[in-house]
């Protein structure tokens, strides 16, 4: 198993067909997932946990990070899939380091930024955390 969560965001205007696309994508290459529901109307299937109020996928990130015990964490929309996994070996940092293949995108860079677009970025979880966490 990959030590990589994912996690889902999700919100009403996505069907329930994309989300089904998405985690399938996630279990064919063994990949833990974690989905949030941002208090949509058109509640999941799966398994969840559910916002109390409208967070934004910004703040619905964040509180599933709270449930991310692996090394690894893949931010995703719930109409997001995986077709591809990296080969982790020593060459991974250096990727989960690179954003878009071209920019370097540091923890402070990551949590500064716009959130929109940023789906698919893999971030190590312990930075993550201690960043939000303890403001380091």
């Amino acid at each position: 198993m990959i030590n990589l969560t994912a996690i889902i965001t999700y919100y009403h205007s996505k069907t329930h067909e994309q989300l089904k696309r998405c985690i399938d994508s996630l279990e064919q290459f063994g990949i833990k997932w974690v989905l949030v529901d941002d208090f949509s109307d058109n509640r999941p299937v799966y398994p969840h946990i559910r916002t109390d109020e409208n967070l934004g996928p910004y703040g619905a990130f964040k509180l599933g990070l709270d449930q991310v015990r692996t090394q690894w964490v893949l931010r995703m929309d719930a109409d997001d899939y995986l077709s591809s996994v990296p080969i982790f070996d020593e060459s991974f940092d250096a990727w989960c380091n690179s954003f878009n293949g071209k920019n370097k995108l540091t923890p402070g860079e990551f949590l500064n930024k716009p959130y929109t677009g940023l789906s698919g970025i893999v971030v190590k979880t312990d930075i993550l955390k201690r960043v939000w966490y303890t403001g380091v």
